[in-house]
């Protein structure tokens, strides 16, 4: 950047409109660099020099002076070819030096910058006979942020709350934060100016936060004229919630003697769960249970643990449960029954049955519409086409089926195909009226299946009891 002595007034060409120096004039002129960037701990080098094309000038002394502000001027280095050099401001005495003893080259170092030293350095000639020659520099300091990013751990709900934060700090030029999302949500943005010229960026992510958004990524970037690229930080959400609890393991096929059952109570929580409790609803649990943390282990199946086993999660947002009902097979019964499936309508007349499967409750007695079929002596609606059998009986009842063939004990032919023989239980058939054991006598008996009853209970007519009894 070059100036011109204050003796030296251009004019305006009217026809070009350039502004030109008169040929008369002598040309005085102070070189410095117009702008310098620095960083706080760093050195910067102001260089000045002074260019007279003719040489008729002399010059006397040379002063360095620092505008901090508008309106303030202080004088923090003097060169004079005779008394020497001076640092009047305190301030930078310790840390401003002259690169050479000369008037023609009177540049300067300062060493161990500071935000507070930026602002304009003018190099200022005393000169005769001109007067006063100058040059001025602007020094920007800049500073590179600090930032950071941070996650805020929130509990999930039904209002926008902030969920993450992002700072750059202490930078000049102010930086820029912008946020990347696959969640959504929204984000907002302030500025603090420290006193030393710097600005502090704060931008705040809020969204609604669910179970769903817990491990979501969100990521900050910062831009700033200091840094090279784009600062960039990933922040995986925080979102708590009290405990959602299942019960894995039971497979169905619970029988008598089998050993080492296990159940697993798995949940859903964050923070992770602080007690986990296993019970049952018939009582106490089982001697043949054994609990540890989350896994419970039947050793030995047996009718003790035909029940209902309850596990119950808690953390510190609240408690939940999950329960599962067990039923134990006899011996013979190792695999489990078939899905049910929907109960479907008889063929009319004496064709071929088809086989089905028909599911009640194990509670209360068998509705008279359900039921859609007579046992011998039974009340039940005659001329009804049978719907299946269907059966209801007591917990932990011991149930035998035996498929009938006319001609037998009762004379009567089953409609629905199968005897059921009951020996420690209440047994409704039909219509919901109680059969006493001796009404179905001496069955040839095909097969035989016990069981012990709990929840629900699908029974089969003969012809597909006989065909998966092979």
């Amino acid at each position: 950047m070059v100036r011109l002595g204050p003796s030296i007034i251009p004019e305006c060409d009217t026809e070009t409109g350039k502004l030109v120096v008169p040929h008369t004039a002598v040309a005085q002129k102070v070189r410095v660099d117009g702008e310098l960037q620095a960083y706080p701990t760093e050195s910067v080098d102001l260089r000045c020099q002074f260019i007279d094309g003719g040489g008729l000038t002399k010059l006397t002394q040379v002063s360095w002076i620092w505008e901090p502000v508008d309106g303030q001027r202080d004088n923090i280095a003097v060169f004079h070819p005779v008394y020497g050099q001076s640092f009047p401001n305190l301030s930078f005495k310790d840390r401003v030096v002259f690169l050479q003893n000369s008037l023609v080259n009177p540049s300067i170092r300062i060493s161990n910058l500071s935000m507070s030293d930026a602002g304009r350095y003018t190099c200022e000639y005393a000169t005769y006979p001109t007067g006063n020659e100058q040059g001025t520099t602007t020094l920007v300091m800049l500073a590179k942020p600090r930032n950071s990013a941070s996650v805020v751990t929130v509990r999930a709900g039904t209002r926008s709350v902030v969920v993450a934060r992002c700072e750059a700090a202490d930078g000049k030029p102010a930086a820029t934060i912008k946020w990347l999302a696959s969640v959504g949500g929204n984000h907002s943005a302030s500025a603090t100016n420290g006193p030393d010229g710097t600005v502090t960026v704060r931008s705040e992510y809020r969204l609604v936060p669910t179970e769903a958004d817990n491990g979501r990524e969100v990521t900050c970037l910062v831009e700033q004229r200091t840094q090279d690229r784009p600062w960039v930080h990933t922040l995986k959400l925080s979102v708590e919630y009290p405990p959602t609890v299942s019960i894995e393991g039971y497979d169905n096929n619970w029988y008598v003697g089998r050993s080492d059952a296990v159940l697993l109570c798995l949940a859903n929580a964050n923070p992770a769960p602080t007690t986990i409790t296993w019970t049952a609803a018939s009582g106490p649990l089982p001697e043949t249970v054994v609990v540890e943390d989350n896994k419970l282990t039947v050793r030995k199946v047996d009718d003790a643990v035909n029940t209902t086993f309850i596990c119950e999660v808690r953390n510190k947002h609240g408690a939940s449960r999950h329960q599962l009902t067990t039923f134990v097979m006899g011996e013979s019964a190792r695999r489990p029954p078939a899905p049910p499936r929907a109960p479907t309508h008889p063929h009319a007349g004496g064709g071929a049955r088809t086989p089905r499967e028909t599911r009640w409750p194990l509670s209360g007695p068998v509705p008279r519409a359900a039921a859609g079929w007579r046992p011998s002596g039974g009340s039940g609606p005659r001329g009804a086409r049978p719907a299946g059998p269907c059966l209801w009986a007591q917990v932990g009842a011991a149930l035998s089926f035996k498929p009938y063939r006319s001609g037998g004990a009762s004379g009567k032919r089953d409609p629905g195909g199968m005897r059921v023989r009951c020996g420690r239980c209440r047994l409704a058939v039909g219509s919901g009226g109680l059969v006493r054991n001796s009404v179905f006598g001496a069955v040839h008996q095909l097969w035989q299946i016990s069981v012990h009853v709990i929840g629900w209970f699908t029974v089969t007519p003969s012809s597909h009891l006989q065909r998966r009894a092979r």
